[in-house]
């Protein structure tokens, strides 16, 4: 099935995605249940190739839950579902590793503080420098969540929208 068409289930996302949503759901297990799983974490993305990132990953969910004006949706490492919030986790680090740091800001900003917000795009293009070094890249899926009052094509203002969702 299509990741598309299965979105909602975090089994269905590709490989990389799969493993980095685990590697952020573990680390706030570990900090629920004040368990180390920095080790854990390294572990699961030597899979991918990328287990020198695991200090990275620290960085940026720790700066996102430090700086979120929120509560954040983050399910346990073995739900099938995927939140909203963890859908936008993934789509920050697609953008970033893209090369789209200021729309990863402007969806960072949906809930997290700007100078949070500001903070994890550096990490989360570090993330994304490191998986393309691995040979790992997301999938950068068309996004919903990326309307801005921006100058489209035509030069003609785009779709005003006043959240981001």
């Amino acid at each position: 099935m299509c990741p598309e068409q299965n979105r909602d289930d975090a089994h269905g996302l590709p490989t990389t995605e799969r493993i980095v949503l685990w590697a952020l759901r573990a680390w706030v297990v570990g900090q629920r249940k004040r368990m180390a799983v920095d080790a854990l974490i390294a572990e699961r993305l030597e899979w991918i190739g990328a287990e020198d990132l695991a200090a990275l990953f620290d960085a940026f969910i720790g700066t996102v839950t430090l700086g979120a004006v929120r509560p954040l949706a983050i399910h346990c490492v073995c739900h099938r579902g995927l939140s909203e919030d963890e859908r936008a986790l993934l789509d920050a680090l697609a953008l970033a590793q893209s090369g789209r740091s200021f729309e990863t800001v402007l969806l960072l900003r949906c809930f997290l503080a700007p100078a949070s917000a500001t903070e994890a795009v550096r990490f989360a293009c570090r993330i994304g420098e490191g998986l393309s070094q691995a040979g790992r890249v997301f999938d950068l899926r068309v996004l919903g969540s990326t309307q801005y009052a921006l100058a489209a094509e035509d030069h003609r203002f785009g779709t005003v929208s006043l959240a981001i969702h």
